[in-house]
């Protein structure tokens, strides 16, 4: 008997990709899937497709709820009400390719796994951007979920393995409360998923990676590609990142790579935020500001990384009086 799998699709104001996304799901070779859209509050004609969708195809159900402004709650709300025990998650401009789903589930039995990982394709168009993983440092196809949180932050800036989008989830081997509790939190930055991913694989006994190829569509309307302050939220979400990091794992090194990653991406935001920040209003910088000033304060004081070999690396490009700015901004808020 083929196991049933439930499709969490996350969507708001979608009009523009979501028919290609659902298409993509109605062409499974593997047949036993239901698709659940969680619409959070979309203002465009998103909704009228989706109904329909689901007026002419009884595996497609969708509901509406108020806007949160991120991905993240609609996709847990959508984990919760899933009555099957496989989930797979995918974004509402993304789409994936045909067999996607019976190569994930035979992966997923093949190794027991709670969490499987697809080959991700960062596309534009027709063009192929990136891959992950990348293949140039083979990966085990199976592995503990302490291993696999290892692979989302020695990589430097980016992940080695995908972390939210496409994974197919068995949520029979977390927690009842598990989905629940982080919905019912107070704050829910853009970004706070890739922390929770993270608790996902460090509580998870086995996390598998599949050939299965998921074809993530760069949208520069969406909130991480669109100038404003909640595309800052990554420095707030990177904290809680850190602070999971540092109470899973005692190991040194370990806290040393993620040190260097906070410190990178840290920088990053801030030569990119001096190149943004004239488009901003006095209010806008002032809590843009407060959020540096939160990151800053999470740095490790014992980390061995200096700030000058930081400015270094991002030499290219920038003024003196910028790097000065920049570095004198540094100092004052590590003390």
């Amino acid at each position: 008997m083929m196991e049933a799998i439930t499709i969490v699709i996350p969507v708001y104001n979608a009009e523009k990709f979501i028919a290609s996304t659902i298409n993509s799901v109605q062409e499974q070779t593997y047949t036993n899937w239901s698709l659940l859209i969680v619409n959070d509050g979309s203002t465009d004609n998103t909704v009228h497709i989706l109904n329909d969708y689901a007026q002419i195809d009884s595996r497609i159900h969708y509901i509406t709820i108020a806007n949160t402004g991120s991905a993240h709650v609609p996709r847990l709300t959508g984990i919760c009400k899933a009555s099957s025990k496989w989930v797979c998650i995918i974004d509402a401009d993304d789409y994936i390719e045909e067999n996607y789903l019976d190569k994930m589930l035979k992966t997923a039995l093949q190794f027991q796994a709670d969490i499987v990982c697809p080959q991700m394709y960062y596309i534009s168009g027709k063009s192929i951007l990136r891959k992950v993983p990348n293949n140039q440092k083979p990966l085990p196809v199976s592995m503990t979920g302490k291993e696999a949180a290892l692979l989302t932050f020695k990589n430097g800036l980016g992940s080695l393995i995908p972390m939210t989008n496409g994974l197919l989830i068995n949520k029979k081997n977390f927690e009842p409360d598990f989905f629940v509790e982080e919905i019912n939190r107070k704050q829910h930055g853009v970004y706070r998923d890739e922390v929770f991913a993270l608790y996902e694989f460090i509580t998870s006994r086995t996390v598998a990676l599949s050939t299965a190829i998921y074809y993530y569509r760069k949208n520069e309307e969406s909130v991480t590609h669109v100038l404003s302050v909640k595309s800052y939220d990554k420095l707030l979400s990177d904290i809680d990142f850190k602070s999971l990091v540092y109470n899973s794992f005692s190991d040194k090194t370990i806290r040393n790579s993620m040190d260097k990653r906070f410190l990178d991406l840290l920088l990053h935001r801030r030569i990119k935020y001096l190149q943004e920040k004239s488009s901003f209003d006095k209010k806008q910088r002032k809590k843009i500001e407060a959020m540096f000033k939160q990151s800053y304060q999470a740095l490790n004081k014992k980390a061995q990384y200096s700030i000058l070999k930081s400015i270094l690396f991002v030499i290219g490009g920038f003024n003196v009086f910028k790097l000065s700015t920049l570095a004198i901004y540094f100092i004052k808020h590590r003390k």
